[in-house]
């Protein structure tokens, strides 16, 4: 993937590995965000939308459980609890003009780590589908201290 990266946030490591290096892993899933992945069930990881050389969404589906195959299935299907971000409605209004493209996470890798990765490569690409963190961060502490 290229375009616009960030040398420094390249330089970073998690699990032993620089996120420029990570970068390197990316595959393309033809018909990724169109169709059910059936063979990525149970695989966590991160994936990208990518329009042309652009990195236009990073996300994450680092449960194993449903894996990139849900992560992936959140760009075709209507908006419900996991699906509702800004990326992802805008990830569904582009319809074709995006590919899908994800990298594998197998254990030992936590959660944690999978979730990690994917905040590394939004500040390595700067995909202008995906809310800068601290927006993301405000929202999320006003919508915990809204409820009661």
């Amino acid at each position: 993937m290229t375009t616009d990266k960030n040398s420094k946030a390249g330089d970073r490591v998690i699990a032993e590995v620089s996120v420029a290096d990570w970068d390197l892993r990316w595959e393309h899933v033809p018909n990724g965000f169109r169709e059910l992945q059936s063979s990525l069930g149970h695989v966590p990881g991160i994936f990208a939308a990518k329009q042309g050389a652009r990195v236009m969404y990073i996300g994450a589906a680092a449960q194993k459980y449903a894996g990139l195959r849900a992560g992936l299935a959140r760009g075709r299907l209507r908006p419900q609890t996991g699906n509702s971000s800004h990326g992802m409605k805008k990830v569904r209004e582009a319809g074709d003009s995006v590919e899908a493209y994800v990298i594998r996470m197998m254990p030992p890798m936590t959660p944690k780590e999978i979730v990690h990765l994917k905040w590394l490569m939004i500040d390595y690409h700067k995909p202008p589908m995906n809310a800068p963190r601290d927006i993301v961060t405000a929202a999320r502490k006003a919508s915990y201290a809204n409820r009661s």
